[in-house]
């Protein structure tokens, strides 16, 4: 199992203006100092948000820099149980 850890490091500052643009996984993985590939599955297992432009598993991936920064310097709760051992009720 593979677990992403929250990144603790200075970002890059995000120009959050009104109209944010969203980015390709391309920048993302620039911004983040990962691979491409790394980012995709990073968005394919919901450890950073993300969106597809149309529907269809190859239709590309966008990504907000504000939100991915966000999600990535959250508080994280010690005691919560990582995400593959949380019950879920049907």
């Amino acid at each position: 199992m593979v677990v992403m850890m929250r990144i603790s490091g200075p970002f890059p500052p995000v120009d959050s203006g009104l109209e944010e643009k969203p980015v390709d996984a391309k920048t993302m993985a620039e911004y983040l100092g990962v691979s491409e590939y790394t980012v995709r599955a990073y968005a394919q297992r919901g450890e950073i948000p993300s969106f597809r432009l149309s529907t269809g598993p190859r239709a590309p991936l966008r990504f907000y820099l504000s939100e991915v920064r966000a999600h990535l310097t959250r508080p994280v709760d010690p005691f919560a149980a990582p995400r593959s051992r949380r019950r879920h009720s049907n």
